[in-house]
């Protein structure tokens, strides 16, 4: 009869287990957190500035065209000028197409060190060079073309599409 009511006990048994739970889960947590304070986690990764840009396009009607598309950070964080490109894809110049990428500096008029709220450039024939000569473009036709201001991480090799005119 004892041996039956032995079997049959499971109040300790339940015990156990909980504290065994209890254990586990506090050691999962600490391991948990440790990582995350020491820096041990490897989601480190790098935000792009929080950059609002605007494009005003104006076409040009005449010929032949002399397209210009301004750009302008509207608002938001300030931020390095080497650090900001302009691609320019697809711009019909004469006898070719512009697909080239062009720093902020080469585009702005004194060759800021940051980009600040209010600050543009103009992609336009004159500064969209000739690669070939010092001569600007005798035309410009954008209106197939593509834009992209982008954000280059100094920390790493990641880049960052800040604004995108089509």
């Amino acid at each position: 009869m004892q041996l039956y009511e032995l079997l049959r006990d499971d109040q300790a048994v339940s015990q156990v287990i909980g504290v065994v739970l209890m254990v586990a889960i506090t050691v999962l947590l600490a391991a948990t957190a440790a990582s995350f304070f020491l820096g041990l986690s490897n989601d480190q990764q790098t935000s792009a500035p929080r950059v609002a840009i605007a494009f005003d396009y104006d076409a040009s009607n005449d010929a032949p065209p002399e397209d210009s598309l301004k750009i302008t950070h509207d608002s938001g964080d300030t931020v390095d000028a080497e650090r900001v490109d302009i691609v320019v894809s697809e711009a019909a110049v004469p006898g070719d197409v512009v697909d080239r990428r062009y720093t902020w500096q080469e585009m702005a008029d004194g060759s800021p060190e940051d980009v600040a709220a209010g600050m543009s450039v103009t992609v336009n024939r004159s500064t969209l060079k000739d690669p070939t000569s010092t001569n600007a473009y005798s035309d410009l036709a954008l209106d197939n073309a593509g834009v992209q201001v982008i954000w280059s991480d100094p920390g790493s090799e990641q880049t960052f599409v800040l604004g995108d005119w089509q």
